[in-house]
């Protein structure tokens, strides 16, 4: 008997950390291709130019983010407390490598001189990148040479719009369960600081992210089937080679891909099922890259596409691994120290009950 995305849910045990440190890899393996000229990518070959690894990967985050996020804004005593753990999450190792940037590795490899470097705008513009709110990528003098010049970190651009739907999901959450105080308060944040990265650039991101949502609205209404999957996966494929509509191709993309990952994402493995005990490498594979290839293109700019990409992915992967464990894990544990408010344990567990039970059960019942 096929299970519900709710009884996978359950429990912790998935191939989610796995699918994202692949899809952190792919973002890799795409942007090699920008990075070092000459060769056009294979994905963006077989869609027509509608997508590439690169731009998979990212539906891949969001999609993964939106059901995920939507169950930790679901199970969170207040908004504060998602709130803090969706900090911890994102900012420290975020903090790091913009600090990193401008004092290491921009000294070092700007073809200003170091005066003109510190006093340039552009510095302090790229220091604000520490908000992720609108991202600033060039540095003075840095990587003018490569073929993406200027470009210091281009990963970073999904960022704000990965932070906005997480409000997002908090001003839906508040409006469903009739707070509309607080839907109101968030719901204006989002507007006034991420209205162009939400609405504008790349805005089927947050179509997905909103498809992960609705997965886990719908949890206990959508089963796990192979068979489902194995279409899934077929659709995704034709979609991805014969469709040349831009916005049909995100839509049928996003259907297909968001099965297809449940299936991957609860298939019972223990190999990979265990690969997130050593840790989660995606974000720090992420956010670290971009420069390294830059760095590495600088350096060795008659390596080839493949090349360029084992080295780059190697290199990250020793920064990802040193960020989670000094940065990241770590960061996280604060919360067990940062509870805002205190909750007894009968009010914790009335807290937890789902803040999406009033329209789920308008929902079931309409359907009966």
């Amino acid at each position: 008997m096929d299970l519900t995305v709710n009884q996978y849910l359950k429990n912790r045990d998935n191939n989610f950390d796995f699918i994202r440190f692949l899809a952190a890899l792919a973002v890799i393996f795409s942007h090699s291709f920008d990075v070092t000229p000459g060769v056009k990518e294979p994905l963006e070959s077989f869609s027509h130019g509608i997508f590439s690894f690169g731009s998979i990967s990212v539906a891949i985050f969001f999609i993964i983010s939106g059901m995920l996020i939507s169950m930790s804004f679901d199970r969170s005593a207040s908004f504060l407390n998602f709130a803090r753990s969706r900090v911890l999450r994102i900012y420290p190792a975020l903090i790091v490598t913009i600090l990193v940037t401008v004092f290491v590795i921009g000294p070092f490899f700007t073809k200003v001189s170091m005066s003109e470097y510190i006093h340039n705008l552009n510095t302090f513009r790229y220091l604000r990148n520490i908000l992720a709110v609108h991202i600033y990528y060039p540095l003075p003098g840095l990587f003018i040479g490569n073929p993406l010049h200027g470009i210091v970190n281009a990963s970073l651009w999904s960022l704000p719009q990965e932070i906005g739907c997480y409000f997002l999901v908090a001003a839906f959450g508040f409006l469903l369960t009739k707070r509309y105080f607080q839907f109101i308060i968030v719901a204006l944040i989002t507007i006034l600081l991420y209205r162009s990265v939400l609405f504008y650039e790349h805005a089927q991101n947050v179509f997905y992210f909103g498809l992960g949502s609705l997965i886990y609205i719908f949890r206990t209404r959508i089963t796990v089937n192979k068979f489902f999957a194995f279409f899934a996966f077929v659709a995704l494929i034709m979609n991805l080679y014969f469709n040349t509509n831009q916005l049909s191709a995100y839509i049928i993309t996003g259907f297909s891909l968001g099965y297809f990952l449940l299936f991957i994402g609860f298939v019972k493995t223990t190999s990979i099922k265990n690969f997130s005990k050593h840790g989660d490498f995606s974000y720090g594979l992420y956010i670290y890259a971009f420069p390294i290839q830059q760095i590495l293109f600088l350096e060795l700019p008659e390596l080839n596409v493949y090349s360029h990409f084992f080295i780059a992915a190697s290199i990250t992967m020793v920064f990802a691994y040193l960020s989670w464990h000094f940065i990241e894990s770590p960061a996280m544990k604060l919360k067990r120290h940062l509870v805002i408010g205190k909750f007894s344990r009968l009010s914790q567990l009335k807290a937890k009950r789902s803040k999406f039970n009033f329209f789920t059960k308008k929902l079931n019942s309409s359907l009966k």
